[in-house]
């Protein structure tokens, strides 16, 4: 926030206001003196993402450990379609990888993300239904893929030999926004 407002860090006061149960420190994080930015983090066992635009957004970050594969954990999760899918993955890729939790866990930061942006809550997750998007082949390690399959876009990152998934969710119909801006060199 200190970079995008030209602030001192000492005088960036970030708060959270929950809108479910109308009380302040949890829930969306945003900046009294700069209502017109969002800001977004999340943070895993040492990893920390952290976002801050001109449009609404969110962000999340897990260790892949994190992530549990039991049907409970999925089916709090995934939704019917996605849970088609996720019945239907092998156990494992043939590079050892267990592609039930490296999907579970995709979907989970896509929807936490969604989350934070304030789309959806967390008892709704498994109403959200993400099976359209892209699941990312995880043995190329792709760094980044932009998915614009519903009414949000996203970018899917993988960092550490996929040991870390992360996501940045924004509204689709801000996609255009966050593409000009991008091939124009600015950080929106």
């Amino acid at each position: 926030m200190g970079k995008v407002t030209g602030l001192p860090p000492a005088r960036v006061s970030i708060e959270q206001f929950c809108v479910d149960c109308n009380r302040p420190g949890h829930g969306k994080p945003f900046f009294p003196s700069h209502p017109e930015l969002s800001v977004s983090w999340s943070h895993q066992n040492g990893i920390v993402m952290a976002a801050v635009s001109t449009f609404d957004i969110g962000v999340d970050v897990e260790t892949l450990g994190s992530i549990p594969v039991d049907s409970d954990f999925s089916e709090n999760v995934l939704c019917d379609a996605e849970l088609e899918i996720f019945n239907k993955l092998p156990a494992t890729s043939s590079d050892g990888a267990s592609l039930k939790q490296l999907y579970v866990a995709r979907q989970w930061v896509r929807k936490e993300a969604i989350v934070k942006l304030g789309g959806c809550s967390l008892d709704r997750l498994s109403k959200l239904d993400l099976g359209e998007l892209y699941f990312p082949d995880f043995s190329l390690d792709t760094f980044q893929r932009i998915n614009s399959g519903c009414d949000y876009a996203m970018i899917d990152i993988s960092i550490v030999n996929r040991v870390c998934l992360g996501a940045l969710v924004w509204r689709g119909e801000t996609q255009g926004i966050l593409l000009s801006a991008t091939k124009e060199g600015r950080n929106p």
